[in-house]
């Protein structure tokens, strides 16, 4: 570990607790699922939306509004 990336890592977590910095951690995995699973049922209702219009997609479509969603997310 260089010493850049120590002081950068002091700054930001030296005075917290172990379990505090533990329990980030989780937070910022959990918030990182969440957001995954955000994108991936807007995506579904918006092809739901789509067929009920009557505007079924392509799966090229389909594949390309999934990428700029997540992209989005």
């Amino acid at each position: 570990m260089s010493q850049a990336v120590f002081y950068q890592w002091c700054s930001k977590y030296g005075d917290t607790d172990v379990n505090i910095i533990k329990r980030l951690k989780e937070l910022e995995a959990e918030n990182s699922r969440l957001k995954k699973m955000y994108a991936d049922e807007r995506l579904m209702s918006q092809i739901r939306l789509e067929t009920l219009e009557g505007k079924i997609l392509a799966p090229y479509s389909r594949k390309k509004m999934a990428s700029k969603l997540k992209n989005k997310h």
